[in-house]
């Protein structure tokens, strides 16, 4: 595969996943929804506890993409901070200038 190919594959991927995912955020919350509707409504003990275990689904799953946000950030600045600014470019320039009117 050449590196063209392969960059839009873990595009697609990444899309993919992302949709998924949020479906399925999506979906946990119209269940807890429906199910605190129930075990309000019904007091029933089984409702309750498919309810805390949607929640805790659904925690997980958000902590989960927390986590990749904040890895991406990281990523990001890294990224960033190595890349040569204008600022710098300048700065070494005053600096050549200053060392040839010197000499």
């Amino acid at each position: 595969l050449w590196k063209g190919s392969i960059k839009l594959l873990s595009q697609q991927h990444t899309v993919n996943v992302t949709r998924d995912i949020a479906g399925s955020i999506r979906d946990l919350e119209m269940s807890i929804v429906e199910l605190e509707r129930l075990s309000d409504s019904t007091g029933n003990r089984e409702y309750f506890e498919a309810l805390k275990s949607k929640k805790l689904t659904l925690a997980n799953l958000l902590e989960n993409k927390v986590q990749g946000a904040l890895v991406r950030s990281r990523i990001q600045d890294i990224t960033e901070m190595d890349a040569p600014s204008g600022f710098f470019f300048g700065l070494e320039r005053k600096h050549g200038q200053r060392i040839c009117d010197s000499v």
